[in-house]
């Protein structure tokens, strides 16, 4: 029979040698996560964003972002039709004489012009000429009488500007043909992404320090990585079918991909430097320009620092033994409208995007999701799928949707930006 190996507990007694077989240990019953936040783009496409720090009373914290228009699709390939019906700014094809009798346009721009039309001439130095199309309409050489309403004729370069005016009809005259609307059909398409949690039995039944339910935790813990994951998706994924043995694999063209594949519009400002006031107006004015009024700028440190730098030296603190100093600005307001800024811990970690900014406007972002047939696949939880002869509760996160990413003038790219 052994000799059971019982030690006494050996020097003089104090709370350092008891410790070691006596004393009840006290341990925080929350879990701290290094990464627990950043996924900042997913958190605002879903509103079931999760810290992943338990209080003292094992409760979870739920972080809740505002969330943009979701809506169902029929098939893992989703459509829509952008519209270019607002166009109403033109250079000439070439220069236009104060003598012409007619304006060359491209054949891009022919289909806006209709005989009857009136046109507004407005060259680099300010002169403005109104002249009506007479005939040609919706072709490349428009014929116009020229000096409507003017004492004189102006000459055009192909960098000055002529403006769509409206059709001028006569008393009792006949309708003018419907001008066809330019427009054109984009598409990207859905991915299926899951993440799977599950215990052993003897795990479940071991009790931790941190959660009185351990399956919950694992639960939560996939679905922190899968948004970590599927906010990469969202920045830097690439619209693709790539063919796997039995059924195709979908990607889903990211934000990046979006504005730089899908659209020949979107702004980009490259600063080249240190961003300063000036620019960031100049910039955050252009952004203004189409779409929404209120946009949402992701951005790294670099340029958060330089923001939070523009009113250093102007606000005065209003108790001279203030002991906090420094400001916090999450949003900016310009004569255009108001920015919201948001962190993406992306822009620093992926060295190619240091420097980067990219205002987004989030009524021109759309979360697609697949659901038909009584099947909803939007972001969701399915339990018990382990194998029947397997002693595990095994699950999984699965969505399968992707990001529509419309009207690319109302969205920007900021690059360049040094800290």
């Amino acid at each position: 029979m052994p000799t059971p190996n019982i030690q006494p507990i050996a020097g003089i007694s104090n709370t350092g040698t008891m410790n070691i077989s006596i004393n009840k240990r006290d341990v925080d019953p929350r879990l701290f996560y290094l990464d627990y936040d950043k996924y900042p783009l997913a958190s605002a496409i879903f509103a079931m964003g999760s810290s992943l720090e338990r209080d003292g009373e094992g409760v979870y914290t739920v972080k809740r972002g505002a969330t943009v228009k979701q809506t169902p699709c029929i098939n893992p390939k989703f459509e829509w039709t952008e519209s270019d019906r607002l166009k109403q700014a033109f250079h000439p094809a070439a220069a236009v004489t104060a003598v012409a009798t007619s304006v060359t346009v491209s054949s891009d721009d022919a289909p806006y012009f209709l005989t009857g039309q009136h046109l507004i001439m407005i060259n680099a130095a300010g002169e403005i000429e109104e002249v009506r199309i007479t005939a040609g309409g919706q072709t490349t050489t428009l014929t116009v009488s020229r000096n409507v309403g003017s004492t004189g004729a102006i000459a055009l370069t192909t960098g000055d500007y002529v403006y769509a005016a409206p059709v001028h009809r006569a008393e009792n005259s006949t309708s003018v043909d419907a001008n066809q609307i330019k427009s054109e059909t984009l598409y990207n398409q859905v991915m299926f992404l899951s993440e799977s949690y599950g215990l052993t039995r003897i795990q479940k039944a071991t009790v931790s320090f941190y959660s009185g339910d351990s399956y919950d935790q694992v639960r939560k813990e996939a679905l922190d990585r899968l948004k970590q994951r599927m906010e990469m998706a969202f920045w830097f994924g690439r619209r693709d079918v790539l063919n796997s043995t039995t059924n195709p694999i979908y990607c889903n063209g990211g934000i990046f991909w979006s504005l730089q594949n899908l659209f020949t519009d979107v702004p980009t400002v490259d600063v080249g430097g240190i961003l300063t006031k000036p620019v960031w107006e100049a910039a955050a004015g252009k952004a203004m320009r189409h779409g929404s009024r209120n946009k949402v700028v992701f951005l790294g440190s670099a340029g958060l620092n330089a923001i939070n730098g523009f009113v250093s030296g102007t606000i005065a603190p209003s108790d001279p033994n203030i002991k906090e100093f420094g400001t916090l600005i999450t949003s900016y307001r310009t004569a255009g409208g108001s920015v919201s800024f948001m962190y993406e811990p992306l822009f620093d970690e992926v060295t190619a995007l240091n420097g980067t900014a990219v205002v987004l406007d989030m009524k021109n972002i759309g979360w697609r999701y697949l659901a038909g047939n009584g099947e909803n696949l939007n972001l969701h939880a399915e339990e018990d799928i382990q194998e029947n002869d397997r002693s595990v509760k095994k699950g999984e996160w699965i969505v399968v949707g992707g990001l529509q990413v419309s009207t690319g003038k109302s969205h920007m790219i900021i690059i360049n930006i040094q800290g």
